[in-house]
């Protein structure tokens, strides 16, 4: 289980973030500017917030009162951006392996057939990126985040830039995943269609100089 309750400032709002997600897939629906990718950012530590806490399985990963923000490579948390961020001058195999290039011993190599299979992408292991399509690099970045073994998934509009059939199809591959790996997911969107993934669904509340994403229960707000 993962809770924030978080404030950070942005030039142009102040962005207040409250919420908590389970083993479900939590989706951050909203339009562009209104903080989706800032608050992926600080759960990963991409970004830091000015205030408040972030904990993963009661892991503090942040605390403006303990003085706690865990580097990403710490958190345990799984992030597949917009780009899919893939490394063009390697492999489909090193791009993989890339995230748990420090692990030691032989674990790593032992799951990396698994995963393969897993993602459909064994023919692809000695291919680079640029000789993939969209949903091929989307597999190679699922990939990437599962070889790490995560314990919550962030996913940031990871079906934008594929054709209207293709994203019917990964959403579905989504749905599959979440069901096999049973953790968090946390997927951003400003598409209704990806809607349809979410058990549950967060929108923002503008106001004159900030946003707020939170469930509207008395018993998830918390106070600074």
């Amino acid at each position: 289980m993962l809770t924030a309750c978080f404030r950070k400032r942005l030039p142009d709002f102040t962005l207040n973030v409250n919420f908590a997600v389970e083993e479900e897939v939590l989706v951050l629906a909203g339009p562009s500017g209104s903080g989706k990718t800032t608050i992926l950012e600080c759960l990963c530590g991409l970004q830091k917030p000015e205030e408040g806490r972030i904990l993963l399985n009661d892991k503090i990963l942040y605390s403006s009162d303990a003085r706690i923000n865990l580097p990403p490579s710490e958190r345990g948390i799984g992030y597949i951006f917009q780009d899919y961020a893939l490394f063009e001058h390697m492999t489909v195999k090193d791009n993989i392996l890339y995230g748990v290039k420090r692990t030691r011993g032989t674990g790593r190599d032992e799951r990396l057939p698994a995963v393969l299979e897993r993602m459909g992408i064994v023919h692809l292991m000695d291919r680079y990126p640029i000789q993939l399509s969209g949903g091929e690099r989307q597999r190679v970045a699922l990939a990437r985040a599962l070889m790490t073994r995560p314990s919550i998934l962030l996913l940031d509009e990871p079906l934008a830039a594929l054709d209207r059939r293709l994203r019917e199809k990964m959403r579905q591959e989504l749905r599959e995943l979440h069901r096999a790996w049973q953790i968090p997911f946390i997927l951003v969107t400003h598409c209704c269609c990806e809607e349809q993934l979410a058990d549950k669904i967060l929108r923002p509340l503008q106001g004159p100089d900030n946003v707020s994403w939170a469930e509207r229960k008395e018993d998830v707000l918390c106070k600074h």
